[in-house]
């Protein structure tokens, strides 16, 4: 769901969504020897996030969402 609301055109939800994916993700970090639950989740959606990214005007948000994809991408495989 907080995929879903990262993509939509309401950026106050967006912000609010991506704050809460980072908390998640963040709290379910106790190494980096393995990879945290959230994202093995967030591949499925990697895709359609980093589309979105690419179509958003420099913001706020796309900043943001830009850390948080460049995160991501380090546990993508090929």
């Amino acid at each position: 769901m907080l995929c879903t609301r990262i993509v939509e055109p309401n950026d106050e939800i967006a912000i609010q969504s991506l704050d809460t994916l980072k908390k998640i993700v963040k709290d379910s970090t106790t190494s980096m020897t393995s990879v945290p639950k959230p994202f093995k989740f967030l591949k499925e959606h990697y895709k359609n996030l980093t589309a979105h990214y690419d179509r958003m005007t420099p913001s706020f948000l796309k900043r943001n969402l830009a850390d948080f994809l460049s995160v991501l991408a380090m546990t993508m495989d090929e």
